[in-house]
């Protein structure tokens, strides 16, 4: 959205296979991912979903403002198939972001 900060961290954007976005656990922050991105197949874009709270911004309160909010940062990159991740927090708006791509019978993974 404009005048708003994107919640994308690029970890890895190179690469030419589809990208993988891990979402934040409920830390808000996305450095306990950076490990991760290095055993991932070095041709897969990674990004990371950081907490705009993190940003200084003003908190999402809910798992559907997350959701919608991170699926529209995400769209700046790819409009699919999607793949995405995440423990904790990142889990549970992952399966949230999941729904709701599945609803606009997008393809996610």
């Amino acid at each position: 959205e404009e005048g708003l900060e994107s919640p994308l961290v690029p970890i890895r954007p190179q690469g030419s296979k589809p990208p993988v976005f891990l979402i934040h656990p409920v830390s808000g922050h996305v450095h306990g991912y950076l490990r991760l991105a290095g055993h991932l197949d070095s041709d897969v874009p990674v990004y990371g979903l950081q907490s705009v709270g993190v940003l200084g911004g003003e908190p999402l309160q809910t798992m559907a403002e997350m959701a919608e909010r991170y699926l529209a940062a995400i769209r700046t990159v790819t409009r699919g198939p999607y793949y995405f991740g995440g423990w904790s927090t990142g889990g549970v708006v992952g399966l949230e972001m999941a729904r709701l791509i599945l609803a606009e019978e997008e393809d996610a993974a």
